[in-house]
């Protein structure tokens, strides 16, 4: 009788720590939704093997099995950072590249300026840069770009990639060259 005002205090805490729990698990049940949903678009396969030197004998076995039982399809991708120049070599762009087989990606997807498939356009010889490159380095397609000893081509134009957002960590703009 006499902690009438301290009741209503307590209901509406509690009313608000139910309201409070219930809005963050159902966020967190859609962002992981999302991600589960998204998963292959944003690595580009299912199963991803990652290594910083070459892949056990072993392990290369058993993948090339599966293979061989058409059990799964694999792609084999490089990536690495460099050094692009300029074909005059008076500018040049630490990059990101992106080193793929004609069939990447298997899941999500790249989008080129030309509207063509990234496989059709990568050939040996070219590659496709992101828009970044062109701006910073005062090229255009058609341009020669060094990479290494090796002078390319720039076939096309990265407008998005799927598989982009998971690289929180980005020294360069992205060049794709064919494997």
């Amino acid at each position: 009788r006499y902690g009438g005002k301290q009741v209503i205090t307590f209901v509406i805490c509690v009313a608000l720590s139910i309201a409070t729990l219930t809005a963050l698990n159902s966020f967190r049940r859609d962002v992981h939704g999302s991600l589960i949903d998204e998963a292959r678009d944003l690595q580009g396969g299912d199963i991803i093997i990652h290594a910083h030197q070459p892949i056990s004998d072993e392990l290369q076995r058993t993948v090339d099995n599966l293979v061989q039982d058409s059990r799964l399809q694999q792609q084999k991708t490089f990536e690495f950072y460099t050094v692009a120049l300029s074909e005059g070599k008076d500018s040049s762009l630490l990059s990101g590249i992106k080193a793929v087989e004609s069939v990447y990606p298997f899941y999500g997807n790249i989008t080129l300026a030309s509207g063509r498939q990234l496989g059709e356009v990568l050939e040996s010889g070219k590659v496709v840069v992101a828009q970044e490159v062109l701006d910073r380095l005062n090229l255009a397609i058609g341009a020669r770009l060094i990479i290494g000893d090796i002078a390319f081509t720039i076939a096309d134009v990265v407008v998005f990639e799927s598989m982009r957002p998971v690289s929180f960590l980005s020294f360069g703009p992205l060049i794709f060259i064919p494997l």
